[in-house]
């Protein structure tokens, strides 16, 4: 009697070990299974500063010449920064507004301010400035386009050429593949790619800027042209040289941040 339950007992703890094994081995598998699926990324985000749109993984033309270069997945925000959304971050920060900031122009692109202003507030919103590459990607899609909305030239859906800044909103159809909007003209944009000048660029920006510029200051690119400028200022291979110390009515910013799945 006490032998069989000895085997039974044997037997049965047997059954059960094999049993976690089988469970062990599933649940590895699983994971396994798990961590090789490709990574499926939401295509918007929303928060308090807008709505963030999805530029997928992949290569694109970048360039005059369209060479192909290669970015990875990120998100740039649909619309250029406004005045509302700059003002909350100076509000919830103390940082300082532009000098005659424009309170009753809430969602016109805020202008105005240096690149570290536009840092400081990507940083508060939990997002960063966009390099050139990701920049240019946003703007020419996958296929290399000339101008966001295609390769024609068309001054009806950019504002380009123009007296003053328009919602940041307006004109969707002059939007990219990826429906980012006023990525041509409206105001011009800053990116975090460091652009040393040219001696040509410390004289154009000795005429603007008091005290006049050195090439030891970091400097940085504007893209996108602005609204008083024309459209062949917009192309997305172009960028101007400006100092860190920069400010103007004509450029502003959008913000990126890298994707993951939350």
């Amino acid at each position: 009697m006490n032998r069989r339950k000895t085997q039974s007992g044997a037997v049965s703890g047997t059954v059960i070990v094999a049993i976690l094994l089988a469970i062990v081995a599933s649940t590895a598998g699983g994971l396994i299974w798990y961590k090789q699926q490709p990574q499926v990324l939401p295509p918007a985000r929303n928060d308090d500063n807008g709505i963030m749109l999805l530029i997928p993984a992949g290569p694109f033309l970048q360039g005059e010449t369209k060479q192909q270069a290669v970015a990875p997945a990120f998100y740039i925000d649909r619309t250029e920064v406004t005045n509302r959304m700059y003002a909350a971050f100076c509000r919830a920060t103390g940082h300082a507004l532009p000098e005659n900031f424009p309170a009753d122009k809430p969602n016109l692109p805020v202008v105005d301010i240096a690149i570290e202003d536009a840092t400081a507030f990507a940083k508060y919103a939990g997002k960063r400035l966009p390099d050139a590459l990701e920049w240019e990607k946003a703007f020419r899609g996958a296929g290399g386009r000339v101008y966001p909305w295609g390769d024609t030239p068309d001054n009806s859906k950019a504002n380009v050429e123009a007296k003053e800044l328009i919602l940041a909103d307006a004109m969707p159809e002059g939007g990219s593949q990826y429906n980012i909007l006023q990525m041509a003209g409206n105001a011009a944009e800053f990116v975090r790619t460091v652009n040393p000048p040219t001696p040509a660029d410390v004289e154009r920006m000795a005429s603007q800027m008091t005290p006049a510029p050195t090439a030891k200051e970091a400097w940085y690119g504007v893209k996108g042209g602005a609204f008083n400028q024309t459209l062949a200022a917009a192309l997305p291979w172009k960028y101007e040289a400006v100092p860190a110390r920069f400010h103007s009515p004509f450029v502003g910013f959008r913000c990126v941040r890298d994707a993951t799945r939350r």
